[in-house]
């Protein structure tokens, strides 16, 4: 992505560099206002948000109050337009001081799917981490022990594969006591809710992982991201047994907002008028992903022919792919 980036969008995942300046928890604080103009029949694009409604059911991203037209005061003006449209302030600070506090920190990152969360970490911590793994979507037990290991062995050329969870994050522990020098050791679990399949036990070997070694360990900063907020929610937020309480960060990483979704496209040079740009946020709502894919070649309604309409197009398919990671038995819902 460009300079703009979802980091900018977001005013950074995790403000001062290494997730860094001043404890508690993070302020995301958005406002927009719009001023009403008188829009032209929408007619034409009701096939579009038929077929495309589906991608959106069970995850909005268009929040009520971006199209609050009643709120009309502290508007700014917008020198690429010159007319007064939004005023947006996001205000998303660090919460976490991990080179002055004497203590571990365990952050959850969650979000709708598509949302930018994955590029977000990554981007910020230049890909590095300590130790690092994704979980494998609908695997079995024996298949994320297997990558679980392949993950301990690239980090700390552990060759024995794990056979329980509980010899998994000892392995781990092994490997993090081995490389603690003193600083911070930051250890990014990608799609955690994907490694509890059944009957695995993951839930209760993680928190003797993090109970036992890592909260007291004082050098351990833990990420866990996933895209599915139930499991995360549940388990990990609203625990109410042994990880009750636990998280000492959270970030709910939402979609663009409407004045950034017009920033994104201003950065890669696309230039429509604003009666286009709500009409896109109404398709795609303010998902970074989707909007990558955006041609300035080409006008919003072929922008969106390409994309969803022509066979074998970048998001032709990206209704039946999105539904089959959000529910297990995805067929039967569907039908």
């Amino acid at each position: 992505m460009s300079c703009f980036s979802i980091l900018k969008a977001h005013n950074s995942l995790l403000k001062a560099k290494k997730l860094k300046n001043t404890s508690g928890f993070a302020n995301n604080v958005v406002t927009l206002q719009i001023i009403p103009n008188k829009f032209k029949s929408m007619k034409r694009l009701i096939p579009i948000f038929v077929m495309l409604s589906g991608i959106f059911f069970f995850s909005s991203c268009v929040d009520e109050e971006d199209f609050d037209f009643d709120r009309l005061s502290q508007t700014t003006l917008n020198p690429s337009f010159g007319l007064k449209l939004f005023e947006t302030e996001i205000s998303l600070g660090s919460f976490l001081n991990f080179d002055t506090l004497i203590a571990s920190d365990f952050v959850v990152v969650y979000g709708r799917r598509r949302v930018g969360k994955t590029y977000l970490i990554r981007e910020y911590f230049d890909n590095t981490f300590d130790f690092q793994v994704t979980g494998i979507c609908d695997g079995c037990k024996e298949m994320q022990l297997a990558n679980f290991g392949l993950a301990l062995q690239k980090y700390f050329g552990e060759s024995r594969v794990p056979r329980t969870w509980l010899d998994a994050f000892s392995l781990l522990q092994a490997g993090l006591e081995k490389k603690n020098t003193g600083e911070k050791l930051v250890v990014f679990f990608d799609e955690m809710p994907w490694m509890d399949s059944q009957k695995s036990d993951f839930l209760r070997a993680f928190e003797v992982f993090w109970n036992g070694y890592a909260a007291w360990d004082n050098n351990i900063l833990l990420i866990v991201c996933g895209s599915a907020t139930t499991w995360l929610t549940d388990n990990i937020l609203n625990n109410v047994g042994g990880l009750y309480n636990r998280a000492t960060g959270r970030i709910f990483l939402e979609p663009f907002t409407l004045g950034e979704t017009e920033e994104f496209l201003n950065d890669k040079g696309i230039v429509w008028s604003r009666y286009d740009i709500i009409q896109l946020y109404m398709v795609m709502g303010g998902i970074p992903f989707y909007l990558s894919h955006l041609q300035k070649e080409l006008s919003l309604a072929q922008n969106i022919d390409e994309l969803f309409f022509k066979p074998h197009g970048k998001l032709w398919n990206e209704f039946n792919n999105l539904y089959a990671t959000l529910f297990k038995n995805a067929d039967a819902h569907v039908k």
